[in-house]
């Protein structure tokens, strides 16, 4: 099973923590509404160059001193594989490699960790 989702908390210690949770929990929303839109739409374009620029963000917050925290941390891995998967399709449209990014998706309960980690009412600020 995979690891408990984590959560961003509101409240942080100091303000560089307080602007990692936000920017982890605005990213954490970015990347839910593409996830969710790649698997409603699957033959659109746009999806590798939006990957590209949710891998860069996934990997900026990794490479973060904010990122302490074990799941968040294991979240963002499993974001970051995700969207590696996703720009290499590069606007092919290739259905069974899209499967197979989705079947990961399913296995990995990413979702779901995904969802839970969002403070709620953060995708309606946004």
């Amino acid at each position: 099973a995979p690891p408990a989702a984590p959560t961003v908390t509101a409240a942080a210690p100091n303000r560089s923590g307080q602007a990692y949770a936000i920017a982890t929990a605005d990213h954490l929303s970015r990347v839910e509404t593409f996830l969710t839109s790649l698997r409603t739409a699957p033959g659109e374009e746009q999806f590798a160059g939006q990957a590209r620029d949710l891998l860069s963000s996934t990997r900026l917050l990794l490479d973060s001193p904010g990122a302490t925290d074990p799941r968040m941390r294991a979240l963002l891995e499993d974001l970051e594989l995700i969207l590696v998967q996703v720009t290499a399709l590069d606007g092919r449209r290739d259905r069974d490699e899209l499967n197979l990014i989705t079947d990961g998706l399913e296995q990995r309960e990413v979702l779901p960790r995904l969802r839970t980690a969002i403070p709620a009412g953060q995708a309606r600020q946004l």
